[in-house]
Protein backbone atom coordinates (compact mmCIF):
# COMPACT_ATOMS: atom_id res chain seq x y z
CA UNK A 1 0.00 0.00 0.00
CA UNK A 2 2.81 2.42 0.82
CA UNK A 3 4.72 1.40 -2.32
CA UNK A 4 1.73 2.20 -4.50
CA UNK A 5 1.62 5.67 -2.97
CA UNK A 6 5.35 6.17 -3.56
CA UNK A 7 4.87 5.41 -7.25
CA UNK A 8 2.19 8.11 -7.38
CA UNK A 9 4.20 10.63 -5.38
CA UNK A 10 1.84 10.27 -2.40
CA UNK A 11 3.06 9.41 1.12
CA UNK A 12 0.26 7.22 2.39
CA UNK A 13 1.76 6.32 5.77
CA UNK A 14 -1.44 5.66 7.71
CA UNK A 15 -1.13 1.86 7.50
CA UNK A 16 -1.23 1.50 11.27
CA UNK A 17 -4.66 3.10 11.41
CA UNK A 18 -5.96 1.15 8.42
CA UNK A 19 -4.95 -2.10 10.11
CA UNK A 20 -6.95 -1.19 13.20
CA UNK A 21 -10.03 -0.25 11.18
CA UNK A 22 -9.75 -3.43 9.13
CA UNK A 23 -9.60 -5.48 12.33
CA UNK A 24 -12.72 -3.75 13.66
CA UNK A 25 -14.54 -4.38 10.37
CA UNK A 26 -13.57 -8.06 10.38
CA UNK A 27 -14.64 -8.46 14.01
CA UNK A 28 -18.13 -7.10 13.27
CA UNK A 29 -19.00 -10.34 11.47
CA UNK A 30 -16.10 -12.54 12.60
CA UNK A 31 -17.39 -12.97 16.16
CA UNK A 32 -20.84 -14.06 14.95
CA UNK A 33 -21.82 -17.70 14.50
CA UNK A 34 -23.51 -17.31 11.12
CA UNK A 35 -23.59 -20.98 10.17
CA UNK A 36 -21.68 -20.24 6.97
CA UNK A 37 -18.94 -22.38 5.43
CA UNK A 38 -15.45 -21.11 6.38
CA UNK A 39 -14.58 -19.80 2.91
CA UNK A 40 -17.70 -17.63 2.77
CA UNK A 41 -17.40 -16.39 6.36
CA UNK A 42 -13.73 -15.44 5.82
CA UNK A 43 -14.62 -13.67 2.56
CA UNK A 44 -17.33 -11.62 4.30
CA UNK A 45 -14.84 -10.65 7.02
CA UNK A 46 -12.37 -9.50 4.36
CA UNK A 47 -15.07 -7.47 2.60
CA UNK A 48 -16.08 -5.76 5.84
CA UNK A 49 -12.43 -5.02 6.65
CA UNK A 50 -11.94 -3.55 3.16
CA UNK A 51 -15.08 -1.41 3.47
CA UNK A 52 -14.15 0.00 6.90
CA UNK A 53 -10.59 0.83 5.89
CA UNK A 54 -11.66 2.28 2.52
CA UNK A 55 -13.98 4.73 4.26
CA UNK A 56 -11.16 5.61 6.67
CA UNK A 57 -8.78 6.20 3.76
CA UNK A 58 -11.38 8.30 1.96
CA UNK A 59 -10.93 11.10 4.52
CA UNK A 60 -7.19 11.82 4.01
CA UNK A 61 -7.63 11.05 0.31
CA UNK A 62 -10.28 13.74 -0.07
CA UNK A 63 -8.31 16.21 2.06
CA UNK A 64 -5.20 15.68 -0.08
CA UNK A 65 -6.91 15.69 -3.47
CA UNK A 66 -9.41 18.51 -3.02
CA UNK A 67 -8.17 20.60 -0.10
CA UNK A 68 -4.40 20.35 -0.51
CA UNK A 69 -3.89 19.01 3.03
CA UNK A 70 -0.53 17.28 3.49
CA UNK A 71 -1.19 13.53 3.45
CA UNK A 72 1.64 12.76 5.90
CA UNK A 73 0.02 14.90 8.60
CA UNK A 74 -3.53 13.72 7.98
CA UNK A 75 -2.73 9.99 7.80
CA UNK A 76 -0.67 10.08 11.00
CA UNK A 77 -3.43 11.93 12.84
CA UNK A 78 -6.04 9.49 11.50
CA UNK A 79 -3.90 6.61 12.74
CA UNK A 80 -3.98 7.93 16.30
CA UNK A 81 -7.76 8.30 16.09
CA UNK A 82 -8.03 4.71 14.82
CA UNK A 83 -5.86 3.39 17.67
CA UNK A 84 -7.93 5.05 20.38
CA UNK A 85 -11.19 4.15 18.62
CA UNK A 86 -10.13 0.49 18.66
CA UNK A 87 -9.20 0.78 22.35
CA UNK A 88 -12.72 2.02 23.08
CA UNK A 89 -14.38 -0.67 20.94
CA UNK A 90 -12.59 -3.58 22.67
CA UNK A 91 -13.01 -2.01 26.12
CA UNK A 92 -16.56 -0.70 26.20
CA UNK A 93 -18.48 -1.44 23.00
CA UNK A 94 -20.65 -4.31 24.27
CA UNK A 95 -21.53 -5.98 20.93
CA UNK A 96 -17.81 -6.62 20.27
CA UNK A 97 -15.93 -6.23 23.57
CA UNK A 98 -15.37 -9.09 26.01
CA UNK A 99 -16.50 -7.18 29.07
CA UNK A 100 -14.72 -7.96 32.34
CA UNK A 101 -11.52 -9.41 30.87
CA UNK A 102 -8.16 -8.59 32.49
CA UNK A 103 -7.00 -6.98 29.25
CA UNK A 104 -9.23 -5.13 26.75
CA UNK A 105 -10.12 -7.51 23.92
CA UNK A 106 -12.95 -8.43 21.61
CA UNK A 107 -14.98 -11.61 21.76
CA UNK A 108 -13.29 -14.59 20.17
CA UNK A 109 -13.77 -15.05 16.45
CA UNK A 110 -16.00 -17.88 15.30
CA UNK A 111 -14.09 -20.96 14.15
CA UNK A 112 -15.42 -20.50 10.61
CA UNK A 113 -13.95 -16.98 10.48
CA UNK A 114 -10.39 -18.04 11.31
CA UNK A 115 -7.69 -18.59 8.71
CA UNK A 116 -6.52 -22.22 8.63
CA UNK A 117 -3.14 -23.24 10.03
CA UNK A 118 -1.01 -24.63 7.20
CA UNK A 119 1.69 -26.32 9.30
CA UNK A 120 0.81 -28.32 12.36
CA UNK A 121 2.56 -27.10 15.50
CA UNK A 122 3.14 -23.61 14.10
CA UNK A 123 1.15 -20.44 13.58
CA UNK A 124 1.70 -20.35 9.80
CA UNK A 125 -1.49 -19.28 8.02
CA UNK A 126 -2.19 -18.22 4.40
CA UNK A 127 -1.58 -14.53 5.15
CA UNK A 128 2.08 -14.34 3.98
CA UNK A 129 1.22 -16.11 0.72
CA UNK A 130 -1.72 -13.78 0.12
CA UNK A 131 0.68 -10.86 0.60
CA UNK A 132 3.15 -12.26 -1.95
CA UNK A 133 0.30 -12.83 -4.42
CA UNK A 134 -0.86 -9.25 -3.88
CA UNK A 135 2.64 -7.93 -4.61
CA UNK A 136 2.75 -9.87 -7.89
CA UNK A 137 -0.72 -8.65 -8.89
CA UNK A 138 0.16 -5.01 -8.24
CA UNK A 139 3.43 -5.37 -10.13
CA UNK A 140 1.45 -6.30 -13.25
CA UNK A 141 -1.16 -3.61 -12.56
CA UNK A 142 1.54 -0.93 -12.33
CA UNK A 143 3.39 -2.06 -15.43
CA UNK A 144 0.71 -3.37 -17.79
CA UNK A 145 -2.49 -1.39 -17.18
CA UNK A 146 -3.67 2.14 -17.86
CA UNK A 147 -4.23 2.62 -14.13
CA UNK A 148 -0.59 1.80 -13.47
CA UNK A 149 0.55 4.09 -16.27
CA UNK A 150 -1.46 6.99 -14.84
CA UNK A 151 -0.12 6.25 -11.37
CA UNK A 152 3.53 6.29 -12.45
CA UNK A 153 3.01 9.33 -14.64
CA UNK A 154 1.47 11.21 -11.71
CA UNK A 155 4.46 10.35 -9.53
CA UNK A 156 7.08 11.16 -12.18
CA UNK A 157 5.65 14.48 -13.38
CA UNK A 158 2.29 15.73 -12.03
CA UNK A 159 2.16 18.63 -14.49
CA UNK A 160 2.74 16.38 -17.48
CA UNK A 161 0.09 13.99 -16.15
CA UNK A 162 -2.46 16.81 -15.99
CA UNK A 163 -1.62 17.95 -19.54
CA UNK A 164 -2.02 14.33 -20.69
CA UNK A 165 -5.56 14.29 -19.33
CA UNK A 166 -5.01 12.41 -16.06
CA UNK A 167 -7.56 13.39 -13.40
CA UNK A 168 -4.98 13.91 -10.65
CA UNK A 169 -7.56 14.39 -7.89
CA UNK A 170 -9.41 11.20 -8.69
CA UNK A 171 -6.15 9.27 -9.05
CA UNK A 172 -4.81 10.48 -5.70
CA UNK A 173 -8.03 9.49 -3.93
CA UNK A 174 -7.96 6.05 -5.57
CA UNK A 175 -4.31 5.50 -4.62
CA UNK A 176 -4.87 6.39 -0.97
CA UNK A 177 -8.07 4.34 -0.74
CA UNK A 178 -6.45 1.28 -2.34
CA UNK A 179 -3.56 1.60 0.10
CA UNK A 180 -6.09 1.84 2.93
CA UNK A 181 -7.86 -1.32 1.73
CA UNK A 182 -4.55 -3.21 1.63
CA UNK A 183 -3.81 -2.01 5.17
CA UNK A 184 -7.29 -3.02 6.33
CA UNK A 185 -6.92 -6.49 4.87
CA UNK A 186 -3.56 -6.76 6.66
CA UNK A 187 -5.25 -5.99 9.96
CA UNK A 188 -7.97 -8.55 9.25
CA UNK A 189 -5.38 -11.21 8.41
CA UNK A 190 -3.52 -10.43 11.64
CA UNK A 191 -6.55 -10.99 13.86
CA UNK A 192 -8.10 -13.83 11.86
CA UNK A 193 -4.88 -15.77 11.40
CA UNK A 194 -2.82 -15.07 14.51
CA UNK A 195 -4.55 -13.15 17.32
CA UNK A 196 -8.03 -14.70 16.89
CA UNK A 197 -9.39 -11.63 18.68
CA UNK A 198 -8.94 -7.89 18.42
CA UNK A 199 -6.76 -6.72 21.31
CA UNK A 200 -6.08 -3.19 22.44
CA UNK A 201 -2.99 -1.98 20.53
CA UNK A 202 -2.51 -5.37 18.85
CA UNK A 203 -0.37 -3.71 16.14
CA UNK A 204 3.03 -2.53 17.35
CA UNK A 205 4.57 -0.21 14.77
CA UNK A 206 4.05 -2.66 11.89
CA UNK A 207 2.27 0.04 9.92
CA UNK A 208 5.17 2.45 10.33
CA UNK A 209 7.73 -0.23 9.50
CA UNK A 210 5.93 -0.70 6.19
CA UNK A 211 7.13 2.77 5.18
CA UNK A 212 10.74 1.67 5.62
CA UNK A 213 10.05 -1.55 3.70
CA UNK A 214 8.51 0.35 0.79
CA UNK A 215 11.37 2.86 0.72
CA UNK A 216 13.99 0.12 0.64
CA UNK A 217 12.08 -1.52 -2.23
CA UNK A 218 11.99 1.75 -4.14
CA UNK A 219 8.22 1.46 -4.46
CA UNK A 220 8.55 -1.72 -6.54
CA UNK A 221 5.89 -4.29 -5.48
CA UNK A 222 8.19 -7.22 -6.27
CA UNK A 223 11.01 -5.52 -4.39
CA UNK A 224 8.71 -5.34 -1.37
CA UNK A 225 8.82 -9.16 -1.10
CA UNK A 226 12.61 -9.22 -0.70
CA UNK A 227 12.69 -6.05 1.40
CA UNK A 228 10.18 -7.39 3.90
CA UNK A 229 11.98 -10.73 4.15
CA UNK A 230 15.17 -8.83 4.99
CA UNK A 231 13.39 -6.84 7.72
CA UNK A 232 11.68 -9.97 9.03
CA UNK A 233 15.01 -11.79 9.29
CA UNK A 234 16.44 -8.87 11.27
CA UNK A 235 13.50 -8.81 13.67
CA UNK A 236 13.28 -12.58 14.08
CA UNK A 237 17.01 -12.96 14.63
CA UNK A 238 17.40 -10.00 16.97
CA UNK A 239 16.70 -11.91 20.18
CA UNK A 240 18.96 -14.82 19.24
CA UNK A 241 21.71 -12.44 18.16
CA UNK A 242 21.56 -10.74 21.53
CA UNK A 243 21.84 -14.07 23.38
CA UNK A 244 24.51 -15.68 21.19
CA UNK A 245 26.81 -12.74 20.48
CA UNK A 246 26.00 -10.20 23.18
CA UNK A 247 25.06 -7.57 20.60
CA UNK A 248 22.09 -5.55 21.82
CA UNK A 249 18.81 -6.24 19.99
CA UNK A 250 18.38 -2.54 19.25
CA UNK A 251 21.14 -2.99 16.67
CA UNK A 252 18.30 -4.13 14.37
CA UNK A 253 16.81 -0.66 14.48
CA UNK A 254 20.21 0.88 13.82
CA UNK A 255 20.69 -1.33 10.73
CA UNK A 256 17.22 -0.48 9.45
CA UNK A 257 17.79 3.24 10.01
CA UNK A 258 21.16 3.05 8.22
CA UNK A 259 19.49 1.34 5.25
CA UNK A 260 16.92 4.12 5.09
CA UNK A 261 19.62 6.80 5.19
CA UNK A 262 21.42 5.14 2.28
CA UNK A 263 18.20 4.89 0.26
CA UNK A 264 17.30 8.52 0.91
CA UNK A 265 20.89 9.59 0.18
CA UNK A 266 20.85 7.83 -3.19
CA UNK A 267 17.57 9.57 -4.02
CA UNK A 268 19.01 12.99 -3.14
CA UNK A 269 22.13 12.38 -5.24
CA UNK A 270 20.04 11.22 -8.22
CA UNK A 271 17.75 14.25 -8.01
CA UNK A 272 20.72 16.62 -7.89
CA UNK A 273 22.37 14.86 -10.81
CA UNK A 274 19.14 15.12 -12.80
CA UNK A 275 18.81 18.83 -12.01
CA UNK A 276 22.40 19.40 -13.20
CA UNK A 277 21.63 17.58 -16.45
CA UNK A 278 18.54 19.75 -16.96
CA UNK A 279 20.49 22.93 -16.21
CA UNK A 280 23.28 21.93 -18.63
CA UNK A 281 20.78 21.20 -21.37
CA UNK A 282 19.19 24.62 -20.83
CA UNK A 283 22.61 26.26 -21.04
CA UNK A 284 23.33 24.41 -24.30
CA UNK A 285 19.98 25.52 -25.74
CA UNK A 286 20.67 29.12 -24.74
CA UNK A 287 24.13 28.95 -26.31
CA UNK A 288 22.68 27.60 -29.55
CA UNK A 289 20.09 30.38 -29.60
CA UNK A 290 22.83 33.01 -29.08
CA UNK A 291 24.93 31.52 -31.89
CA UNK A 292 21.90 31.50 -34.17
CA UNK A 293 21.11 35.10 -33.34
CA UNK A 294 24.68 36.23 -34.02
CA UNK A 295 24.72 34.36 -37.34
CA UNK A 296 21.49 36.07 -38.32
CA UNK A 297 22.95 39.48 -37.49
CA UNK A 298 26.04 38.77 -39.59
CA UNK A 299 23.87 37.64 -42.47
CA UNK A 300 21.88 40.84 -42.29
Amino acid sequence: GVSLGIKAGVWNIGMEGYMYLGAIGASMVGILELGLPPFLHILICFLCAAAFSAVWGLIPGYLKAYKGVNEVTSTIMMSYIAIYLTNWVVSSFAPIAEIGKFYPMSKQFASTALLPILMKGSSLHPGPFLAILLCVIFYFILNYTSFGYRTKMLGANPNAAKYAGVDARKQIMLIIMIGAIIGGLSGAVEVMGLKRRVYMEFVTNVGYESVAVALLAGGNPLGVIFSVLFFAALKAGGATMSIETGVISSMNSIIIATCMLFVIGVGVVDSRRLSRVVDNSKDDDDAEENVGASDAKEGN
